[in-house]
């Protein structure tokens, strides 16, 4: 039984590069997709300083509000402002990492307790 399903449509030298990877791959037990991700996201860096100088500036813009926007509200106004095609979880770990997080809005005074008294009668056993 042949490793690979399409070897017919793969030159000869290709089909031993691939059934030695497949062959690896099953004898570490890493899934064929995690291989070929790692392999095109080697070497990739993320070079987020021009999107920390945005968001700098946006917080910049009107100082009395300055921890009023969260990373939702900071990725729409780099996609509409600046025009930066930015995920917002990338725009989260930034703000975590700079200590911008919005901290207006989730505040509790206190932990939630459901207990109401004592209510009703209580039956005598």
């Amino acid at each position: 039984m042949p490793i690979l399903k399409k070897t017919r449509c793969l030159s000869t030298k290709e089909v031993k590069t691939h059934e030695l990877i497949e062959l690896v791959l099953k004898t570490v037990r890493i899934p064929r997709s995690t291989y070929y991700y790692a392999k095109k996201h080697r070497g990739r860096n993320l070079d987020d300083s021009q999107i920390i100088q945005a968001i700098d500036e946006i917080r910049q813009q009107d100082p009395k509000y300055t921890r009023k926007y969260g990373y939702r509200r900071i990725t729409g106004a780099l996609h509409d402002a600046y025009g930066f095609k930015i995920n917002h979880k990338r725009v989260l770990r930034i703000m975590r990492e700079q200590d911008w997080l919005c901290g207006a809005f989730n505040r509790q005074k206190r932990k939630y307790n459901s207990y109401k008294g004592t209510v009703g009668v209580i039956a005598p056993n």
